[in-house]
């Protein structure tokens, strides 16, 4: 992970993002680096619709997790198009940190496939069971609105934003 401040002190993953995601509306998106051997990078406004398009900025939220049980009970996780990767490590999409009956690294995977405007879910490369609505499951299962995820201790409601009703 490449962590970078830009000029409103923010700071973002640079391998992710070329831009703060933060500023990236208030076209004030000028970065500097920690590490003084890099020069200071002044980027050019950005044009919004161009940013929506590139496929950094991808990351509108198209649903969320919600944690019922387990360490981080009470939290939510937002879901983004593509692969959500689920662990306890930092480098996850959705990081169930200190949740010792979850996987490091690769749980499980929720993903959302725009095209068809579905979510699925995945399990991981774990030998623990992942289950859906108390259902085992060990292939891609599309997921339903308020689907309740098992991953280990750790109990998590799906909730979806993009449906008939609505799409970015």
């Amino acid at each position: 992970m490449n962590l970078i401040k830009c000029k409103n002190g923010h700071y973002y993953n640079s391998d992710k993002f070329p831009y703060c995601p933060h500023c990236i509306t208030s076209n004030e998106s000028s970065i500097t680096t920690d590490n003084a051997n890099q020069d200071n990078i002044e980027t050019e406004n950005i044009n919004p619709m161009l940013a929506a398009s590139d496929p950094y900025f991808e990351h509108l939220t198209v649903g969320w997790l919600v944690c019922l049980t387990g360490f981080n009970r009470g939290y939510s996780f937002p879901i983004y198009a593509g692969d959500n990767h689920i662990g306890r490590n930092a480098n996850m999409n959705i990081r169930l940190r200190n949740e010792m009956t979850i996987s490091r690294e690769n749980h499980a995977i929720v993903q959302y496939n725009s095209n068809m405007d579905e979510f699925y879910l995945c399990p991981g490369s774990t030998t623990n069971p992942t289950t859906i609505n108390n259902n085992s499951i060990d292939n891609k299962v599309i997921l339903s609105d308020h689907d309740l995820i098992q991953l280990g201790d750790c109990q998590l409601l799906f909730i979806k934003l993009c449906n008939d009703l609505f799409k970015w």
